[in-house]
C-alpha cells in the first residue's frame, strides 16, 4: 500500500512538472508595433510605434484607410514632446487625447527629445474607437 501511494505521489509531481514546462497559450492579443522609420499606411485598429530616443527629433508617416476616432496615448516619459501634424496645423500631445482623424490623409508624427538622460525606446499607442467621425470634435 505504501509502494501505491509512492508511486501515485511521483506519478503525479511528475505530471505537474511536465504540465508547467509546457507554454501555455496565451489569451491577450499581440499589438502590433511599427517602427519610425519607415510610413506607415493602413494600420490595424490598435497598433504602437517605436521611436529611439536619443536626443533629436524623430518623424514618421502614418495614412489610415478610414475616417475614425483614434484614443492616441504616450506610452512613456512625460519629458518627451509629441507632435501630430496635418498640412494646416500641429497639435501637441500632452498625455492622452481623443482625434477623429481623416482617412486616407497622411499625418506627420514627431517625437522631440531634448533630455540626455532618456535612453530608452519611446512607445506612441494607438486604439481606434466606437465613436463616430461625423460629428466629432477635435477633427484633426
Amino acid at each position: 500500500m505504501k509502494r501505491t501511494s509512492s508511486i501515485v505521489f511521483l506519478f503525479t509531481l511528475l505530471l505537474f512538472t511536465f504540465s508547467s514546462c509546457i507554454d501555455k497559450e496565451n489569451n491577450e492579443p499581440e499589438i502590433p508595433v511599427f517602427s519610425y522609420t519607415e510610413a506607415i499606411i493602413n494600420p490595424p485598429d490598435e497598433f504602437m510605434i517605436v521611436f529611439n530616443t536619443t536626443i533629436g527629433s524623430r518623424e514618421t508617416s502614418i495614412t489610415f484607410s478610414s475616417d475614425a476616432v483614434w484614443y492616441i496615448e504616450k506610452l512613456g516619459s512625460g519629458r518627451i514632446d509629441v507632435f501630430i501634424r496635418n498640412e494646416e496645423e500641429s497639435l501637441s500631445l500632452l498625455t492622452v487625447d481623443t482625434l477623429a482623424l481623416k482617412g486616407n490623409y497622411k499625418y506627420r508624427i514627431e517625437i522631440k527629445v531634448n533630455d540626455a538622460d532618456e535612453s530608452n525606446n519611446y512607445f506612441l499607442g494607438f486604439t481606434k474607437t466606437d465613436l463616430g467621425f461625423v460629428g466629432f470634435t477635435p477633427t484633426f
